[in-house]
């Protein structure tokens, strides 16, 4: 007699499970996203906490505060700074959670952005600090310059005439303003070079030694104010603290 064959067994779909667990991981994304967007605090605040620490990592080999370019170094157990939200004041609720502990501190957070950039400048960077200034004068100049050297025309150079003893003395400063007409890449780079070749040009009339010409900052920025003419260039004459002193 002929026997039965025997059934053969079903495949057993050992991978079944990733398809309920990438249906839960879509439901929790889809939460958080959803708290997120309803979220009445949108500030960020808590989220550039948590980051800092990362940021850190990335520029001290996760070892921070071993290094000398470590910018800010803690121990493991010291007190993370508590983040002031706009509007509200040191030791408001803007503080997050933890604002009653004593060993906490209370940053401002753009003033901390700012101090950061201060520190990565001069850790690229040789930054010195310029000295207070106790008065200041600004002569702005509206008629164009000369295409080719000499730049300054002779009506500027009668202004400069007046400028230059003052540019000579250890405590003022001057600084060369040439305003770009549009905030573009190129037109900066055209108007930092203008104002480096004016700045150049001055000193030699000038005579200026080195000490004097570090003294003489020329500069390129955009012009802000859409209700006042812009002009071609300014000088800031700048009375420092020593003036002051030597009264």
């Amino acid at each position: 007699m002929a026997k039965p064959r025997k059934k053969a067994l079903a495949a057993i779909n050992t991978e079944g499970w990733m398809m309920s667990y990438a249906d839960m991981a879509t439901i929790l994304l889809a939460m958080f996203i959803v708290l997120s967007t309803l979220g009445k605090d949108q500030t960020g605040a808590s989220l550039q906490k948590g980051l800092e620490s990362w940021r850190e990592t990335r520029q001290t080999f996760g070892l921070g505060g071993i290094f000398s370019t470590s910018d800010r170094p803690g121990g493991l157990g010291s007190t993370g700074p508590h983040y002031n939200l706009e509007g509200e004041g040191e030791g408001g609720s803007g503080q997050g959670e933890g604002s009653g502990d004593k060993g906490g501190h209370s940053v401002d957070q753009e003033n901390e952005k700012f101090q950061h950039f201060l520190g990565e400048m001069d850790r690229q960077f040789k930054v010195d600090r310029l000295p207070h200034a106790v008065g200041q004068a600004t002569v702005d100049l509206y008629d164009p310059f000369n295409k080719v050297a000499p730049y300054w025309t002779g009506k500027q150079q009668e202004l400069l005439a007046q400028v230059i003893p003052l540019m000579r003395r250890s405590d003022y400063v001057i600084i060369l303003v040439v305003w770009s007409p549009m905030a573009k890449e190129s037109a900066m780079l055209r108007s930092s070079e203008k104002a480096k070749q004016l700045a150049d040009e001055l000193a030699a009339t000038a005579q200026l030694d080195s000490k004097a010409r570090q003294r003489l900052i020329a500069v390129a920025k955009t012009w802000a104010y859409a209700d006042y003419q812009r002009p071609v260039a300014s000088l800031i004459v700048t009375r420092t603290v020593k003036a002051a002193a030597g009264r």
